[in-house]
């Protein structure tokens, strides 16, 4: 809870600064409390610990995981590296698109941050990492197609659908963006 009331305050605090560095900052912040949190942390962290100990280093389609997050652990299983390592990597996927988006569409992106903060989506994030990380790309998605870039928008979505299939929900949301729904 006092971690809570930390971030809360540092936000509060840097809110009305508009300089990338406080903007930076703020997501520093919740990327370190998010990458390097207990494994207690989050109703399916301790499940994915348990997958991550027993997942072999090679694709298993018969395994229900999306293959990006296959990819993923398989990657980090291959080097050797922990599941620390994974949840870092899960994080920085989590909030990196996000806070680009943010950057991109906001003319004051840590109100954006402080949001996501405050209505849970980054707490959703401990529990339901690889939707989260399936939403956040669908977001930076969104922002590219907001600005007509079709390229950049579809492979979003793609890698989005790819961490998650869930996402495949946002391409029902496209004709909205393609098309002007507005009588003249």
């Amino acid at each position: 809870m006092l971690i809570y009331f930390f971030i809360k305050i540092t936000f509060l605090f840097l809110i009305r600064k508009t300089s990338i560095r406080y903007y930076s900052v703020c997501v520093l912040l919740l990327f370190i409390i998010g990458a390097f949190r207990s494994y207690s942390v989050g109703t399916d962290t301790i499940n994915y610990l348990y997958y991550f100990k027993d997942f072999s280093t090679s694709f298993d389609s018969e395994l229900r995981v999306e293959p990006l997050f296959q990819f993923l652990t398989i990657l980090v299983k291959r080097y050797g590296l922990s599941y620390r390592i994974l949840l870092v990597l899960e994080m920085l996927l989590f909030l990196l698109p996000i806070a680009i988006g943010f950057r991109k569409t906001c003319k004051r992106p840590i109100y954006a941050l402080l949001l996501l903060f405050l209505l849970g989506f980054y707490f959703s994030s401990f529990n339901i990492s690889r939707q989260m990380i399936a939403v956040s790309f669908v977001f930076c998605a969104y922002c590219y197609l907001g600005k007509k870039d079709w390229i950049k928008g579809a492979v979003f979505i793609l890698i989005g659908f790819l961490f998650h299939l869930s996402s495949i929900v946002s391409i029902l949301a496209l004709p909205f963006i393609f098309f002007d729904f507005r009588k003249k």
